[in-house]
């Protein structure tokens, strides 16, 4: 499993509740899913979605594998976790 957008959206709700983030950060819209999500989301649930890879290399099978795309206009390695969540 890798990072992907909706991940990322449910960990900046659930850091907005935690930390009693004012005003609401950039893209977040009230009561969208990744909100309600968010809010019912344990520790251990919401570390584990902190945790994901942005990428997977598997060289042995020659496969990248990212949520998104990469960017073809880069280096694949110097793609940054925005690019592979977000590009298509």
């Amino acid at each position: 499993c890798v990072m992907g957008n909706h991940e990322y959206a449910i960990i900046r709700w659930y850091n907005v509740y935690k930390n009693k983030i004012i005003p609401l950060p950039y893209g977040l819209k009230f009561k969208s899913e990744h909100e309600k999500i968010a809010q019912n989301l344990t520790d251990v649930q919401i570390n584990y979605l902190k945790n994901l890879p942005h990428m997977i290399n598997i060289p042995k099978y020659n496969i990248i594998i990212v949520h998104a795309g990469v960017n073809p206009s880069k280096n694949l390695f110097e793609n940054n976790s925005f690019d592979v969540m977000h590009i298509r």
